[in-house]
């Protein structure tokens, strides 16, 4: 359910909210209690400030939900609660670090063959 629910609010949210603070959020993450009582939603932004995303997603819960139960055919939609997703940021942030530096690696690295291919 958790995945759905991904999908869906990440479709709602690139086709029908039109929140600049919103505009370069995406959905990272949906974690759903055993009860399907509340939904954790992870979002993730690409230009805006959390603190404007932070503020702004409050605003369009209620149609989040109301769509996903029109949308998903549900008689119960659950509470959702918006997080930002820093450890995303932090771990692109790294990953991104750790590609420059295999990069670098891989430049200084002689040819598969040895010294005399380097020749």
């Amino acid at each position: 359910m958790a995945e759905v629910l991904r999908q869906e609010l990440s479709r709602l949210l690139l086709t029908e909210i039109e929140k600049p603070a919103l505009a370069t959020a995406w959905i990272s993450q949906v974690k759903v209690t055993g009860d399907m009582r509340k939904a954790y939603v992870w979002y993730r932004l690409r230009e805006a400030s959390p603190r404007q995303a932070e503020a702004e997603f409050p605003k369009v819960i209620s149609f989040f939900r109301k769509r996903l139960a029109q949308e998903l055919d549900m008689r119960w939609v659950p509470e959702l609660e918006f997080k930002f997703d820093a450890e995303g940021e932090s771990r692109d942030r790294l990953l991104g670090l750790l590609h420059g530096f295999n990069g670098e690696q891989n430049q200084n690295t002689l040819p598969t063959g040895g010294l005399d291919d380097a020749r």
